[in-house]
């Protein structure tokens, strides 16, 4: 498979994860917000931003800041395959939330606390799935862009996951204090 063939996969992989993502949203029932974090809209636009942003900086064709010989293409099928699995991961834990998902950092009316799948091992396999995606983009696409992508995307999905936590504690207590004791956050068995 040459390169131009990769290129037209990758881009692929990233409309469809999104197609699916969205799509996934559409039959999320439309819920009653029970409780959400003191953040303004203005944050979430500036997040929505940060993102297509950063969707544009991985598309952007820049030559590659690592050296252009052979060993290059087997890291770009590396970050290709980590960006395709980020996108299964991501996928499969929306799957699983059902309709506890929500896009806004929020308690919604019938929430509760998902201890199976994928959040056996981690709180926000989502977002380990995002920033893999990410990560994989930066490793296919070697070049500052996405470098800056990643940068901007990686501590984003910390911070928003760290968010989710002190909402989570506010509403389950010790329930999700006891889960957050037997799961990490974002790597399995790491962090």
């Amino acid at each position: 498979m040459n390169f131009s063939n990769l290129m037209l996969i990758y881009y692929l992989t990233w409309i469809i994860l999104y197609i699916i993502w969205f799509a996934l949203g559409l039959h999320t029932k439309l819920k009653t917000k029970t409780k959400s974090l003191n953040t303004d809209n203005l944050s979430r636009y500036i997040l929505v931003f940060l993102l297509i942003v950063s969707l544009v900086l991985i598309s952007i064709n820049m030559d590659n800041f690592f050296f252009s010989n052979k060993s290059t293409n087997f890291l770009q099928l590396i970050g290709f395959f980590t960006m395709f699995f980020g996108g299964i991961i991501a996928i499969w834990a929306r799957l699983i939330l059902k309709n506890n998902w929500s896009g806004k950092v929020q308690i919604v009316e019938g929430q509760r606390v998902i201890k199976s799948g994928l959040y056996r091992f981690i709180r926000h396999p989502i977002y380990l799935g995002f920033s893999l995606c990410f990560f994989g983009s930066l490793l296919f696409r070697m070049n500052y862009a996405a470098l800056l992508a990643c940068i901007i995307m990686i501590p984003l999905h910390i911070i928003k996951a760290k968010q989710e936590e002190k909402l989570l504690l506010q509403e389950f207590g010790v329930e999700y204090s006891e889960y957050m004791n037997t799961t990490k956050r974002l790597i399995p068995f790491i962090y």
